[in-house]
């Protein structure tokens, strides 16, 4: 092997090696789990989950419902109301309201309401047949809770705990990978 290919050898598996580096840091933050959530985010999850929690203003919570009273409902307003509880407990007042079809319940609710407006976080069923059954973080500091209804029901009280990491005071977060 003459010298000419060496490096270029050299160079090929340096730039193999920090593709490959890159592709396992970017899998890696698309695939954290956190209490049983997968989280989906396009930066590291617990930051982003800080940020939305230290807004420093009250947040918005927009639940999509049905019609008709359903277990769709229930599943929703539980994961709801225990991300409330867990909020309120923190010292972050949430605001919610509901839609059906993307109407808000409350005939009071507008966007110029801003007890209505555009949510900070979104409860959403998902009737796919392969449901995402997670938390969807997103760039301009919102999140969305999908999932089946039977996910939501049983892990409606595993978001406090995501509530309680991520609202919790910046200065005592440890950085640690919560997937219990």
């Amino acid at each position: 092997m003459n010298k000419q290919e060496l490096i270029t050898t050299t160079v090929v598996f340096l730039i193999i090696f920090g593709l490959a580096f890159s592709f396992t840091s970017w899998l890696k933050i698309q695939n954290t789990t956190l209490y049983d959530f997968k989280i989906v985010s396009q930066t590291p999850a617990v930051d982003t989950l800080s940020q939305i929690f230290h807004q420093n203003r009250s947040l918005i919570l927009r639940e999509e419902l049905t019609a008709k009273p359903s277990r769709q409902n229930s599943a929703i307003a539980s994961m709801a109301a225990e991300l409330v509880y867990a909020s309120t407990a923190m010292h972050v007042p949430v605001y919610v309201y509901a839609t059906v079809n993307g109407v808000p319940v409350n005939e009071t609710c507008n966007l110029n309401n801003s007890n209505c407006g555009a949510p900070d976080i979104i409860v959403r069923p998902e009737a796919s047949s392969n449901p995402c059954n997670c938390i969807i973080l997103n760039t301009n500091k919102t999140m969305e809770i999908s999932g089946s209804i039977d996910f939501m029901l049983q892990s409606a009280a595993n978001i406090r705990k995501v509530v309680y990491l991520a609202a919790s005071p910046l200065e005592t977060q440890a950085p640690v990978n919560k997937s219990e």
